[in-house]
C-alpha cells in the first residue's frame, strides 16, 4: 500500500488501520521469534552454512551484531517460558522489555515474574528487579548509590558479551543470586576491546597487569634502536607478527615442500606439514557451503577433517582432508555416519573421562605445555616423533611424546621418556578396573 491512498483514510480509518496493523506486527514478531528459537533449538544454521545462530542472522536477516544477541536472548527465554510469547504477541511486554526481565526468569518464577512486569518501561523493570533482589536479602529499600544506577542504561552488547542486571547490583549487593532473581550467567570479563576509528583503522584498548607491563617495558626497551619513538602500536604490531610466525611453526612445522600434497600417513591424524598445507589452501577458513552457495566464515577453533571419513577407509592425504569450524565437523559427522553414532561416541568419550579422570587432567596439561622447540629442538625432536610415528602413534601423540625428551639424552632413552608419558593413561585405567575386580 502506498502513502499516498493513506491519506484518503478518515481521522478515525486511520486510526483503527493502525492498530490492527500493530496487532498484526505483534503477531509477526512472535512468529519471527518463534522460528528463531526453532532453528536456534535444532541448529538448522549449520546446514545453511554458518557456525551460529548469531552469524545466521548477521549473515542471512542483515541484523547487527547487538540486534542478533538480544533477538536470541529473547527467543530462547520464550522457548523456555512460552508464556512470554502472549506477552508479547498482546503487547504488554516487547522485546526491550523481555530482554531485560530475561536473566531475572525461573521455573519458579517466571510466572508472577512476567505479570509483574506487563506494560512496564524499561527503566521500570529494573527498578523492579533490583527492588525484589534487595527485598529477598532483607533490605526495605535499595541505597541512594542503587537507585541512581538504576536510572544508568545497561551495558550494551560488546564482542558477545551481553549486559545484565549484574552490572546494575554487583556493586552494591554481597550475594543475591540466592534471591532468584541474579542473572544466569555473567559471562567472561574482557581486558582488552577493538573498535573501527577513521581511515580504515583501528581503535585498541588493553587493560594489562602489573606483570604485563614490565613484559611491555622490556619490549620497548629492546626495541629502542627499531623504534625509538616506543610507538606502541609499532611494537604491537611486530609482536604480534612474530608470535603469529612462531604459532605457525609450532602447528604446521617447518617450510613446507612440494611433496606434502602427495604424501600419505598411515595415522587418523595427518602431520604439521599437512595440516599447514590444507590451511593454506583452504585460506583458513571453514570449507562448508550451504544449499545456497554461502561459504561459512568461521576462521577459529578450524579443524582437519576427513572428507570420506577414516572409519570408511578415507585415506589421510591432503586430498582428502578440509577445514571445518568444529560446529560443522559435528554437522557433517552426523550427517555422514548418523546422530545415533556420533551421539554414542560422545558418551562413550565421557564414560572414559568419568573412569579416568586423573590422567585426562595430566593428558591436558601436557597438550598445554610449550611444543616442542623449547624443550628439544630440531633433529632430536624429529626423531623421536619418527619413532614414535613408527610404533603407532599419532601425530598428535608423537608431538606430546617427543616433549619428554632431555638435553643430552640419548634417543632410546627419550623414547623410552616418551613411552612413560603415553602409556600413562592405560597404566592408570588398568589399576582402576583391577581395583574395581578386587
Amino acid at each position: 500500500m502506498r502513502f499516498a491512498s493513506l491519506t484518503q483514510l478518515s481521522p478515525e480509518a486511520a486510526c483503527n488501520r493502525l492498530v490492527t496493523v500493530d496487532t498484526e506486527r505483534k503477531l509477526k514478531l512472535v512468529e519471527w521469534l518463534a522460528l528463531i528459537a526453532l532453528i536456534d533449538e535444532r541448529r538448522d544454521y549449520r546446514a545453511a552454512g554458518y557456525s551460529s545462530m548469531s552469524a545466521f542472522c548477521m549473515g542471512r536477516l542483515h541484523l547487527t551484531l547487538d540486534r542478533s544477541l538480544r533477538l536470541i536472548q529473547v527467543a530462547r527465554v520464550a522457548r523456555r517460558y512460552p508464556m512470554a510469547f502472549e506477552f508479547l504477541a498482546d503487547g504488554r511486554l516487547g522485546l526491550t522489555t523481555l530482554s531485560e526481565l530475561a536473566p531475572a526468569l525461573r521455573v519458579g518464577n517466571a510466572s508472577e515474574l512476567l505479570e509483574a512486569a506487563a506494560h512496564k518501561t524499561k527503566e521500570g523493570i529494573r527498578r523492579l528487579l533490583v527492588d525484589r533482589a534487595w527485598a529477598a536479602c532483607g533490605v526495605v529499600a535499595a541505597p541512594s548509590s542503587l537507585e541512581a544506577r538504576s536510572e544508568e542504561p545497561v551495558a550494551e552488547h560488546s564482542e558477545g558479551r551481553e549486559g545484565s542486571l549484574s552490572d546494575l547490583i554487583a556493586p552494591a549487593s554481597p550475594d543475591t543470586s540466592s534471591a532468584g532473581y541474579a542473572p544466569a550467567h555473567t559471562g567472561m570479563t574482557r581486558r582488552g576491546r577493538i573498535t573501527p576509528s577513521a581511515g580504515g583503522e583501528y581503535d585498541v584498548r588493553l587493560s594489562i597487569t602489573e606483570d604485563e607491563r614490565a613484559v611491555l617495558r622490556r619490549a620497548e626497551d629492546l626495541l629502542g634502536h627499531a623504534v625509538p619513538s616506543g610507538d606502541l602500536a609499532e611494537i604491537y604490531a611486530r609482536a604480534m607478527k612474530a608470535y603469529v610466525a612462531q604459532l605457525e611453526k609450532e602447528r604446521f612445522g617447518a617450510k613446507r615442500s612440494a611433496s606434502v600434497a602427495t604424501a600419505v600417513t598411515k595415522s587418523r591424524t595427518p602431520t604439521r606439514e599437512m595440516r599447514g598445507f590444507v590451511e593454506d589452501r583452504d585460506g583458513g577458513q571453514c570449507t562448508f557451503i550451504g544449499p545456497d552457495g554461502h561459504r561459512c566464515e568461521e576462521t577459529r577453533g578450524l579443524e582437519c577433517d576427513h572428507i570420506v571419513p577414516w572409519c570408511k577407509g578415507g585415506p589421510t592425504t591432503p586430498s582428502n582432508l578440509r577445514l571445518l569450524c568444529p560446529v560443522h565437523n559435528q554437522f557433517e559427522a552426523e550427517r555422514e555416519l548418523g546422530k545415533e553414532y556420533m551421539q554414542g561416541r560422545r558418551e562413550s568419550a565421557e564414560r572414559e573421562r568419568a573412569l579416568d579422570p586423573q590422567a585426562t587432567k595430566a593428558a591436558h596439561a601436557d597438550e598445554q605445555r610449550p611444543e616442542a622447540g623449547a624443550v628439544a629442538t630440531g633433529e632430536r625432536h624429529d626423531d623421536v616423533c619418527d619413532a614414535l610415528r613408527a610404533l603407532g602413534y599419532n601425530e598428535t601423540q608423537a608431538q606430546r611424546g617427543a616433549r619428554e625428551s632431555k638435553p643430552g639424552a640419548s634417543l632410546e632413552d627419550d623414547v623410552k621418556a616418551a613411552l612413560a608419558v603415553l602409556s600413562r593413561k592405560c597404566r592408570h585405567r588398568g589399576e582402576l578396573m583391577a581395583k574395581r575386580k578386587e
